[in-house]
C-alpha cells in the first residue's frame, strides 16, 4: 500500500468512483470529472488540481490517455485510468477498477485505525524512554563510577545506549544502516512484508482479491488470459506481485493453462481455486469462481483485521510494560547493591 508515489489515496478513489457513476448515466467524461472535482470533500488540493486539469485537457479535444498522462495524477491513479481507457467498455472497467482499489484503500484505513492507539502509546513511551536515557541515566552513571561498585549486565547495557545516544556519527550510522537495510529489503526481498504475522495475512489477502476480482471482470469482457494478467499486473503496487502478473501472462502467451497458471502462481491465486476451474469452462462460471474466490479472500482478509484490532493493544501493553520492567531492573538493581554494601 504505497500510498502517494504507486498507490492512489481515498480521496482519488471516491472521485473515481463519483467519476463512474457519472459516465455510466451518460455525462461525458470531461463533464463528469469536473461535476465530482469537491464532491467528496476528502481529496487534496493537488489530487484536486489533477482532476480539473484533466477536465480541461478532455475539453479541448485531448485523446484521454494523453490526458492522463499530462495531469500529473500519481503513477497508480494514471495506471487505473490507462487499463480502463485500453479496454472496449471504459464505463464499466473504470468503475470496477475503482471499486476495486476503494475496497484496498478502505483496509488500508482499518489498519492504521487498529494501529493508532497502540502505536501513539508506543510513541509516548519512546519519548520517555529517550528523556531517561539522556538526563537521568547518566546520573545514575556518575553515582555507580564514584563508588566504584560493579554493575550488573543488563545495567552496563543502559548505560552503553545512554552513551550511544550522545555520539552523534554513531546515531546518524545507526539510521542510515537502518534505511539501507529497509531499501534493500524492498528491494531484494519484496515479499517480506508479507511474512509479517497478520499484517502479511492482510497484505496477501488484499492483492489476492484484487487479482481475483480484476480477473473476473476482465474474463466477463472476453479479454484473453493473457492480456487480462497483464493488465492486472499494470495496477499492482508491490513489485513481487507485479512480476507474478506478468510471469503468469508470459506462461499463458506460452500455452498454460488456467489451472496451471493458479497452482504455480500460489502468491496470485488459492490453490483450491484450480479444481473449480476445470469444470467451469465458458466465460460466466469462470468469472463466478473467480468472484466466489474473491469473497472467500476477503472474509479471511476480515477475521485478519479482526484478529489484528483484537491482540494490537494487548501486545503493545504487555511490550510496554516489559520495557518499564527491564529499565526498573537495571536502573535499581545496582542500588540495591549499593546499599548493602553501605550498610
Amino acid at each position: 500500500m504505497l500510498m502517494f508515489h504507486k498507490n492512489v489515496s481515498a480521496g482519488t478513489c471516491e472521485m473515481m468512483l463519483l467519476i463512474a457513476q457519472a459516465v455510466k448515466s451518460g455525462v461525458p467524461l470531461a463533464d463528469a470529472v469536473r461535476l465530482s472535482v469537491g464532491s467528496s470533500g476528502t481529496e487534496t488540493i493537488a489530487e484536486r488540481s489533477a482532476f480539473l486539469q484533466l477536465a480541461t485537457l478532455l475539453e479541448k479535444g485531448i485523446e484521454p490517455q494523453a490526458a492522463v498522462q499530462q495531469s500529473g495524477f500519481s503513477s497508480g491513479a494514471a495506471d487505473l485510468f490507462d487499463v480502463a481507457l485500453k479496454t472496449d467498455n471504459f464505463i464499466e472497467a473504470f468503475d470496477e477498477l475503482a471499486r476495486i482499489e476503494t475496497n484496498r484503500v478502505m483496509t488500508f484505513n482499518a489498519v492504521c485505525q487498529a494501529l493508532a492507539y497502540p502505536f501513539f502509546l508506543f510513541g509516548t513511551l519512546l519519548v520517555f524512554f529517550l528523556l531517561f536515557l539522556l538526563y537521568i541515566m547518566p546520573q545514575f552513571k556518575d553515582i555507580f563510577d564514584n563508588f566504584g561498585i560493579r554493575l550488573p549486565f543488563l545495567t552496563e547495557v543502559f548505560i552503553w545506549i545512554s552513551d550511544a545516544c550522545y555520539d552523534l556519527s554513531l546515531v546518524v550510522g545507526i539510521a542510515v544502516f537502518a534505511a539501507i537495510l529497509w531499501i534493500g529489503i524492498k528491494l531484494l526481498f519484496p515479499r517480506f512484508l508479507f511474512c509479517i504475522p497478520i499484517l502479511g495475512a492482510v497484505g496477501r489477502s488484499i492483492y489476492m482479491s484484487k487479482t481475483l476480482n480484476q480477473l473476473a471482470f476482465f474474463v466477463l469482457q472476453n479479454v484473453p488470459l493473457a492480456e487480462a494478467l497483464e493488465k492486472c499486473g499494470q495496477t499492482m503496487r508491490n513489485a513481487a506481485y507485479r512480476k507474478d502478473c506478468l510471469s503468469a501472462a508470459e506462461a499463458a502467451k506460452r500455452g498454460a493453462s488456467f489451472q496451471e497458471i493458479v497452482l504455480r502462481y500460489y502468491w496470485l491465486f488459492p490453490a483450491w481455486l484450480a479444481p473449480m476451474l476445470v469444470k467451469n469452462n465458458t466465460p460466466e462460471s469462470i468469472a463466478r469462481s473467480l468472484r466466489r474466490a474473491a469473497e472467500t479472500t476477503d472474509m479471511q482478509k476480515d477475521f485478519s483485521l479482526l484478529l489484528l484490532q483484537t491482540l494490537s493493544l494487548p501486545l503493545f501493553i504487555l511490550f510496554i510494560f516489559g520495557l518499564v520492567f527491564t529499565t526498573v531492573v537495571a536502573t535499581f538493581l545496582p542500588l540495591i547493591t549499593l546499599v548493602t554494601e553501605l550498610s
